[in-house]
């Protein structure tokens, strides 16, 4: 605060949980404070464009197929989330019983060896298993996942919501949805908050 005071402005950048990036500035103008704020894309690049060797992407894609539809389909909601997921939100995000995520899951894990498990959270066994799992979403079914992630974060953090404003934030982005402003702005105001504290 001491340097906003005497410069009459601040630039600040945030991440947050791996996901969300934000760069903003607080600022006097006229006589009272404004602010600006821009979402940094977190956005990796994709395999074509990383001009990675059609061999791997076969070998990946190989391995994937022998995937049941359904595992498949979990496996591309989870890659939404990102390289590591919650088997929680995953299951929120395509309305699929528990049981029945975590024998798929488990069996993706054991059988197919394409993630692992850590406590409550899986990963990606390699990250080029996620990336042609996303890439291969069409645009539509895409939003359609961030859309559904960023609603099941919702509910499974419907009393902390500002513990997860950034990455619901990012999800309702990707889904264009006008949901993701007042996440942006709670993303925001905890960046601040802890900016200013620390």
């Amino acid at each position: 605060i001491a340097k906003f005071e005497a410069r009459r402005e601040l630039d600040f950048s945030l991440t947050i949980e791996q996901s969300v990036r934000f760069r903003g500035n607080v600022f006097m103008q006229r006589g009272a404070v404004g602010a600006a704020f821009r979402l940094i894309p977190n956005k990796i690049p994709t395999l074509q464009e990383l001009n990675m060797p059609s061999k791997i992407l076969d070998v990946v894609q190989r391995r994937l197929n022998r995937l049941q539809r359904e595992q498949y389909e979990i496996l591309e909601c989870a890659s939404v989330v990102g390289e590591r997921f919650g088997s929680d939100v995953v299951g929120l995000a395509m309305g699929v019983g528990r049981i029945a995520l975590l024998r798929n899951l488990g069996e993706i894990e054991k059988v197919h060896r394409l993630i692992h498990a850590s406590k409550s959270t899986y990963r990606f066994d390699h990250c080029k298993i996620r990336d042609v799992l996303y890439d291969g979403i069409g645009d539509e079914l895409r939003r359609e996942y961030h859309k559904g992630v960023a609603q099941g974060y919702e509910e499974l953090f419907r009393d902390r919501a500002a513990d997860i404003a950034g990455d619901v934030a990012y999800h309702f982005l990707e889904a264009g949805d006008k949901r993701a402003g007042g996440y942006l702005v709670m993303a925001a105001d905890k960046a601040m908050k802890a900016y200013a504290n620390g």
